[in-house]
């Protein structure tokens, strides 16, 4: 039996509790009696009553982290550290709250931090150090700022500011960062606060930067060019892969994104196209476009989450605004499961969204539990909101 989703806020309109509205769903499945007190156990990060946190106005679009200068409260750039128990969320373009999950709903505990500064303006992307869970790096419009806990640092070199875009090695010893002013690739050496130039391009903006999370040491580079799609760095040699086939996609509105998991494979977003990238064979295993939709042909792929298992893919899809008929801008996530071995395969299970707010992000957070994951979504208003997704049952 397969579980689409498990959502806690379940439909209002029913006078049913969580647990009769699921057997419902799903009658007479001892699977149950262990999804429903663990996704009861799930907090959320902000309720609906946000007090403190200003809400987004509704005029605002959904934009990636990079595209927004202005201040205002951008919720939707958040990531968790890898224990899971704290996240950190840009709630104004320069301010960053450290919420600790576990103390959340006991205000008298000191649940949250906020961590800003005076050089610290226009946040565009924030890391967790993997084996450092109190250690953040952020970037953005003076530079890369490295926060260890309430403790600033700088990282800076000559004129690589404007930085979009941050990412950790898994071991934590390499600081990747794009400049939108230098239009370099720097790779930090946190320790001695001295960088490498891997690649300087004059011209290709940078949407993406990630190092893989599996054993092999690669480093994705995603262009918002319709000249190039990506590329992907050996961290042994820093020399770019020569794949077996070259792919090559033109759009007018390039947006390049990735997804890793536990394995070689890697899941690539690029404007309405999904990619399965297969980093040890160095070939594109898998390719499938979102279905035709007549009434709003400009949809674009935003956001890509992959669940550490690889077996739930999250696609947050931007619909832009419609004159005819009136309509105006929204989104969906679209849910895939996914398989690796013994061949990669994936199928469309269904979709997740609100009619009345959009999603601005979405992530999967760590989670220990066998038989299930969590999906973590930002809305426009200003909330967080975890749904629990419950696997299919293992033979």
């Amino acid at each position: 039996m397969e579980y689409q989703a498990l959502v806690v806020s379940f439909p209002p309109e029913q006078d049913l509790s969580l647990q009769q509205w699921l057997h419902q769903q799903w009658p007479s499945d001892p699977l149950l009696e262990q999804a429903i007190p663990w996704a009861r156990s799930i907090p959320d990060i902000f309720p609906r009553s946000t007090s403190g946190f200003p809400p987004y106005s509704n005029s605002e679009q959904p934009t990636t982290s990079s595209s927004t200068t202005t201040k205002s409260c951008r919720i939707g750039l958040f990531q968790f550290t890898p224990c899971g128990q704290y996240i950190a969320c840009v709630i104004e373009s320069d301010t960053i709250a450290l919420i600790d999950l576990q103390q959340q709903q006991q205000p008298s505990t000191g649940w949250m931090h906020t961590l800003r500064s005076h050089l610290q303006h226009n946040i565009a992307s924030i890391a967790f150090r993997p084996t450092c869970p109190w250690q953040l790096a952020v970037g953005c419009w003076t530079g890369i700022a490295l926060w260890k806990k309430t403790q600033l640092q700088w990282l800076t070199w000559k004129q690589h500011v404007q930085v979009e875009c941050v990412s950790w090695s898994k071991d934590g010893s390499l600081l990747a960062s794009f400049s939108g002013l230098d239009k370099s690739i720097l790779l930090w050496d946190v320790g001695l606060s001295q960088p490498l130039v891997l690649a300087k391009e004059n011209t290709l903006p940078v949407c993406d930067i990630s190092f893989g999370v599996c054993g092999d040491a690669f480093l994705f580079v995603g262009y918002a060019s319709p000249r190039y799609h990506f590329t992907v760095y050996d961290m042994l040699e820093w020399k770019p892969q020569r794949w077996k086939r070259q792919h090559k996609v033109t759009s007018t509105t390039p947006c390049c994104k990735i997804a890793w998991s536990n394995c070689s494979i890697a899941i690539i977003a690029s404007y309405n196209q999904l990619y399965a990238l297969d980093i040890a064979e160095q070939d594109v295993v898998w390719t499938q476009c979102l279905p035709d939709d007549q009434d709003n042909p400009h949809r674009r792929i935003v956001d890509i989450a992959w669940d550490p298992s690889a077996q739930r893919l999250a696609v947050l899809i931007f619909y832009p605004a419609q004159t005819s008929p009136p309509r105006g801008h929204r989104t969906h996530i679209a849910l895939y499961a996914t398989q690796c071995e013994p061949v990669f395969r994936m199928h469309f299970i269904g979709w997740i969204t609100d009619g009345e707010v959009w999603a601005l992000g979405i992530s999967f957070p760590p989670s220990d539990c066998p038989f299930g994951a969590l999906l973590a979504i930002s809305w426009n208003i200003g909330t967080i909101q975890l749904v629990p997704l419950v696997f299919a049952k293992q033979p």
